[in-house]
């Protein structure tokens, strides 16, 4: 897909305060339309072709380092929310909300 995520089930770490990091079938296929849609919210735009390329490289680097480095995740957050909001942490903090008097 063009998101650069795999529609494949694959194994998330969610963290648990109760039992620590644990397992679980995650399904990664939807990331492209959350962020799709966290875009058009947030900058009221869709995705340009170059943005849409930046971002498909981006959410599977930070699928990599989530799994490699579960203690990034917050509490009760699987991997794939976690890229989600790191997304729109990176569009809040683009230039697009840069005011010039």
């Amino acid at each position: 897909s063009g998101s650069g995520t795999t529609d494949a089930p694959s194994k998330a770490i969610v963290f648990d305060s109760s039992v620590g990091f644990q397992l679980q079938q995650e399904d990664y296929s939807s990331i492209g339309k959350q962020i799709n849609v966290a875009w058009r919210l947030l900058l009221k735009r869709p995705p340009s072709v170059d943005e849409l390329h930046t971002v498909g490289q981006f959410v599977p680097r930070q699928l990599e380092l989530i799994h490699r480095e579960p203690q990034r995740l917050s509490q009760g957050v699987s991997a794939s929310r976690q890229v989600v909001i790191n997304v729109c942490q990176m569009l809040l903090n683009s230039n697009e909300f840069l005011y010039v008097d």
